[in-house]
């Protein structure tokens, strides 16, 4: 253990209003095993209690050998709050949990300890316990994303079986992130911000498997993520994915320009069958049941408009 604490660990963290749940995160923080750690949180504009909460646990964190940093920016979104945090971080390796999750006790411990053991990966999932936040003792379901060969792949069709986009479920080595992100940043989006991370990394590092449950992520009907596509749209949500997943292919160093190119052709059509897939639903009110394609024409492609094919 002593060993492997040696390795300083960057814990970056955006927050924005963010006082309804950072007692419950913080407290998460505070029961670490882990020592070597490099906290730096990034209050993007918040106009709550963010920044006394933050105030309340940065001595307890001290306490625990962490060099903890408050960065406060004016509002400009938690990519920008991500990039003001990448220039400041000096650590082996890379933690960003979103401030809602809750870190079990052995969290970095553990994640550490499998990067040590697992040079060649670039990154690393673990199992995440789902909660939602109206009763955080009781366990919704699992992610259990187990990563193969093929993981660049799936990450460019947003295959959510494999891919595991909450970012509390990784650890990235930085060594490695900088070696494939431009700049040490990334693009400035409203959605998919741990994407711009994930495929430039997955195009030329594996990823490894942590077999062990080490935090919970927090479900909010409120959260950016979960928000219904009546109360945002569902094509212009899916639409600022697929753009920051083309903005994440430039980061990328692929081999030819054809393999570029059908790598953005890949991220099109996946979108294209989110798309048609989410309207056929809503038009043959099937939201339960898996859509088979072969039964259902596209009349139109701008028009959203199907029409069943009779056996």
């Amino acid at each position: 253990m002593e060993q492997i604490n040696s390795k300083k660990v960057s814990l970056l963290v955006p927050c924005y209003n963010g006082q309804e749940y950072l007692d419950y995160f913080f407290e998460s923080l505070v029961s670490q095993t882990y020592s070597n750690v490099e906290f730096i949180f990034v209050d993007d504009g918040s106009t709550d209690g963010t920044r006394n909460y933050y105030k309340k646990y940065e001595p307890l964190l001290i306490k625990k050998g962490w060099n903890c940093q408050y960065i406060y920016q004016e509002n400009q979104g938690q990519a920008s709050a991500i990039n003001n945090g990448l220039k400041l971080i000096t650590g082996e390796y890379l933690i960003f949990p979103d401030s809602d999750d809750i870190l079990y006790p052995n969290h970095i411990e553990e994640k550490v300890k499998y990067m040590e053991q697992n040079p060649e990966f670039g990154m690393a999932y673990c199992i995440l316990d789902v909660c939602n936040i109206t009763d955080l003792s009781k366990i919704c379901c699992h992610l259990n994303n187990i990563p193969d060969d093929n993981m660049f792949q799936h990450a460019l069709k947003d295959n959510v079986s494999k891919i595991l986009w909450p970012p509390i479920g990784n650890i990235v080595r930085i060594s490695a992130l900088f070696e494939v992100l431009n700049d040490k940043s990334i693009s400035t989006s409203i959605a998919g911000q741990n994407s711009q991370i994930q495929i430039p990394l997955l195009y030329k590092y594996k990823c490894g498997y942590i077999g062990k449950s080490l935090a919970k992520y927090v479900e909010r009907n409120s959260s950016h993520s979960r928000l219904s596509s009546k109360e945002r749209g569902f094509f212009k949500r899916r639409f600022d994915i697929l753009k920051t997943f083309l903005r994440s292919l430039e980061q990328v160093k692929f081999n030819s320009k054809k393999e570029k190119l059908m790598s953005k052709l890949i991220c099109i059509i996946a979108f294209l069958k989110r798309i048609s897939k989410h309207y056929l639903q809503q038009i043959f009110s099937v939201k339960n049941e898996t859509i088979d394609y072969q039964k259902y024409k596209v009349l139109t492609i701008f028009g959203f408009k199907f029409k069943r094919i009779r056996k």
